[in-house]
């Protein structure tokens, strides 16, 4: 079996969003998570429901979360990718902990379980692949500096691993793995945390052989 022909959906935030959209700088068209991937392992479709500016987690700001898009908008394929976590920080929504049941969307992982579980009960073999976020460094939002609420990026980035081995689920840790990072942010970002181009080609490198290894039953937190 290989991901040649397989049919997805991509739930994420703007950073996933902008694939095959025009960059409001210079309109050339970014090629994105989901140009990349499907070209390198053949899927016939890869659905895209990331929305800008949006957190994992209801009630901030910027209105709904991620997780009511899925809610909303999941339907069973082959492959679901859950991405975000860097508006969660920007937009100081409180992580919470993992419990059993009455999940608190209003937090980032409980925001998590119930889209999981939302998916899982509607199709318990769902290939699910969670992505944590990049390294930024934009409007004083960055590696070394918490929110409002005292919470680092990182700690965002350990919530979804805990999520993911709470669940058994594969998590691409874009954090360490995509190699964009503080020191080169400028340079495969345009202002700090969106990518350019070249950013998506240097981060796919990564996840594209990570979604390889998936599919070749070789899972984990990576």
């Amino acid at each position: 079996m290989d991901w040649s022909g397989k049919r997805g959906q991509w739930f994420g935030d703007s950073i996933s969003e902008q694939d095959g959209k025009p960059y409001s700088d210079t309109g050339e068209i970014a090629i994105g998570y989901q140009t990349l991937v499907k070209r390198a392992l053949g899927f016939s479709h890869l659905e895209n429901l990331a929305i800008s500016g949006r957190p994992v987690a209801n009630g901030s700001a910027n209105g709904s979360g991620t997780v009511s898009t899925v809610l909303e908008e999941y339907i069973p394929s082959d492959l679901v990718v859950i991405a975000g976590g860097t508006n969660d920080y920007r937009l100081d929504r409180k992580i919470g902990k993992i419990r059993k049941e009455s999940f608190d969307e209003d937090t980032f992982i409980g925001a998590f379980q119930t889209a999981i579980e939302h998916i899982k009960k509607t199709n318990p073999n769902q290939v699910i692949v969670l992505m944590a976020p990049l390294q930024r460094d934009k409007d004083g939002y960055n590696c070394q500096n918490p929110n409002l609420i005292g919470n680092y990026l990182r700690d965002y980035v350990r919530a979804i691993l805990e999520i993911g081995n709470y669940y058994d689920l594969p998590v691409w840790n874009g954090y360490e793995k995509s190699g964009v990072n503080e020191a080169n942010v400028g340079q495969f970002t345009y202002d700090g945390l969106h990518l350019n181009n070249k950013g998506y080609e240097r981060a796919c490198a990564s996840l594209i052989v990570f979604l390889e290894r998936i599919n070749c039953g070789v899972l984990g937190n990576q």
